[in-house]
Order: C-alpha cells, then sequence, then structure tokens
C-alpha cells in the first residue's frame, strides 16, 4: 500500500522524482577508470569520476548550499557513500581524506554534523523570531519548507559531514581543528 504525501505535509521527499537506472541495470561487465585505469563497475570511487560508458548520462543534482565530505584515512573507498554525492553534484560536494582537514575563512558559517552532547537541531539553530513579525513559531518551524531552506542558506555557507566507523569519528571529533563549527 502506498500513501500519496502533499508538499508542505513534513515529507521532504513528496516533491523527489527519480530518474531511470535503466542505464545502469544494461551496463554489463567492467571498465576501465579514464584518470587512473583501475576497473571499475560504475564509478571510480578513487577518482570521484563515472565510468565511460555512463560519463553524461548520469542525473546532476543542484544542491542549495555547498558539502564537504571528510573521510577517515582507514575508511574503505570504496564502501563509502560520499563518493555517490560527489559524482552527482560535483560543484557542490568536495571529499577530504583525513587528516586533511579544509580551513575555512568563517568558522561561524560552517555546520558540522555530528551527533554529540552538545548537538543542536536545525530548529534550533535558526534565529529566533520577534514576536509580531506574522509568523507564529520562536524559531521558523512554521516556515515553508523553501523559505526555511533559504534561512539556512543564508546563515551557513557549508556543511561539514564526517565519514568514518563511529571509533574513527570519535577520534575525528576530538580534532582542535573542528572545534570552531557549529553543532
Amino acid at each position: 500500500m502506498t500513501s500519496k504525501s502533499t508538499p508542505g505535509d513534513g515529507d521532504p521527499f513528496s516533491d523527489l522524482k527519480l530518474a531511470s537506472f535503466t542505464l545502469l541495470r544494461e551496463l554489463q561487465g567492467r571498465s576501465r577508470c579514464t584518470v587512473c585505469e583501475a576497473s571499475r563497475k560504475f564509478f571510480c570511487y578513487t577518482c570521484c569520476r563515472p565510468v565511460k560508458e555512463l560519463e553524461g548520462k548520469l542525473p546532476h543534482v543542484e544542491l542549495p548550499i555547498k558539502i564537504d565530505i571528510i573521510k577517515h584515512s582507514l575508511e574503505v573507498d570504496g564502501k563509502s557513500t560520499a563518493v555517490h554525492a560527489s559524482i552527482l553534484a560535483p560543484e557542490q560536494v568536495h571529499l577530504y581524506t583525513y587528516p586533511c582537514i579544509p580551513e575555512y575563512k568563517e568558522p561561524s558559517k560552517v555546520l558540522l554534523v555530528y551527533p554529540s552532547e552538545t548537538a543542536r537541531t536545525l530548529k534550533e539553530l535558526l534565529p529566533e523570531k520577534k514576536k509580531g513579525d506574522g509568523n507564529q513559531s520562536q524559531n521558523g518551524n512554521d516556515l515553508p519548507t523553501a523559505k526555511r531552506r533559504r534561512t539556512v542558506d543564508t546563515l551557513f555557507e557549508r556543511v561539514v559531514f564526517i565519514d568514518s566507523t563511529w571509533s574513527q569519528s570519535r577520534k575525528m571529533f576530538a580534532d582542535e581543528r573542528l572545534r570552531g563549527w557549529l553543532l
């Protein structure tokens, strides 16, 4: 049984349109990466590129904000799903291998997504509304989804994710270079 949702009912996937994956299903065998020559099925997880047979045929996604993913050096490249984001949104998604952590001009505009004791929800991070501004909520919860996204876009320039096992991520999270970023 399938339930149909409408935009604004809390379902972030209500307007999601999936492209056909027939092309992937029909692709036979493995191919050589055009950069490193490694044998790959659909994409090269080392070079973050689709195989030659899929170049220009995969969907291109435009994300509302830039994303950096910091992968632990011991995390197996071929098992990381971060590469998928980089292939589908190459202008907005950048991958780094720990201990390489990018430096940001304004760390206060960087949002680190990590489940810690001091972590806050996105709703908690939105600026408080003043009474009498026409909105009933104190933190933008009843704003339309598109308007809420624009608010997040203006608050943060980049979202950073840690890609690793729990044990590895705890060690990465303890790194002083991550301390200035908002949680």
